[in-house]
């Protein structure tokens, strides 16, 4: 089973991109948080295969975070979400899988997995 952590600190958008994913893979499970700190101590103890994250946030940036969970699940995906392509250049950098801006959609997160950068 898929293992895919959602971090944003708005709780509706969270709540949004949890549902399409767990849409677009019916054999996932999708935890969500809106602190990092707790996503970093949820990889820690549990296999994580993918990550959705904000790349702005208050106590860790989304980009720190990626860099964290890779250390400790080399093999993950990494897929930022933004408002605008201000942090692609960041995301490109640390070998991210994909950078989605929003409005998020399901054909967005379709289109995000099948595109090479």
């Amino acid at each position: 089973m898929m293992n895919i952590l959602v971090v944003d600190p708005d709780w509706r958008e969270r709540q949004r991109l949890s549902v399409l994913l767990c849409q677009l893979y019916d054999e996932a499970e999708v935890n969500s948080f809106n602190d990092p700190l707790m996503a970093v101590k949820y990889g820690a103890n549990n296999h994580v295969d993918a990550l959705y994250t904000v790349s702005s946030m208050k106590r860790l940036s989304g980009f720190e975070l990626a860099k964290m969970l890779r250390e400790l699940h080399p093999q993950i995906g990494l897929h930022f979400i933004a408002d605008d392509d201000g942090g692609k250049r960041d995301a490109m950098r640390i070998m991210a899988d994909s950078y989605i801006t929003r409005p998020v959609t399901a054909e967005a997160l379709r289109l995000a997995e099948a595109a090479e950068w």
